[in-house]
């Protein structure tokens, strides 16, 4: 495993330390999409190597962290609805608007499982992740990278590369 950092000019790489190994490994979800991938072998190709369930293209530390975003927008809901009851005129205008704002969010954390998964992979021209579904098919990857959801400005700016 790398750690890939943007600076103003340039890209460092870093060895992580032990600790850095044992924080990506210290974590289980509680909770995780056991449904099996379809054994369609013109487009899903993970099966043919032991990835047969979509729980298996994320690592433990990926399912807690997207579960905890998903728990979240539950959460911002309710906070919002309450919020809204304050200023509209009616429950149901209330309940209506924070569905809404909780869809937008969970929009968000779908997009975040194309590049928080292990199936991701590292473009080296010009040197970017490159999200998991950019075709209609999950391919197999040995290596993958990983970006870090709490970046900021447009551009991912920390990267992990991790070997299997």
């Amino acid at each position: 495993m790398a750690i890939v950092t943007d600076g103003p000019q340039e890209r460092s790489f870093y060895k992580p330390t032990d600790d850095h190994d044992v924080a990506a490994h210290s974590v289980e979800p509680t909770w995780y999409p056991d449904a099996p991938i379809g054994d369609d072998r013109r487009s899903m190709f993970t099966p043919l190597y032991g990835l047969t369930h979509f729980h298996h293209l994320f690592t433990s530390r990926q399912l807690v962290t997207l579960t905890g975003y998903s728990e979240l927008v539950t959460e911002a809901r309710k906070k919002v609805e309450d919020d809204a009851l304050v200023s509209l005129t009616s429950p149901g205008q209330a309940e209506a608007y924070a569905n809404a704002v909780a869809t937008y969010l969970a929009f968000a954390v779908d997009k975040m499982t194309t590049t928080n998964c292990a199936i991701c992979t590292w473009q080296t021209k010009p040197t970017r992740l490159v999200a998991a579904f950019s075709r209609q098919a999950i391919p197999m990857v040995w290596d993958f990278a990983e970006a870090n959801p709490f970046s900021g400005g447009r551009r991912l700016h920390t990267r992990c590369w991790v070997s299997l």
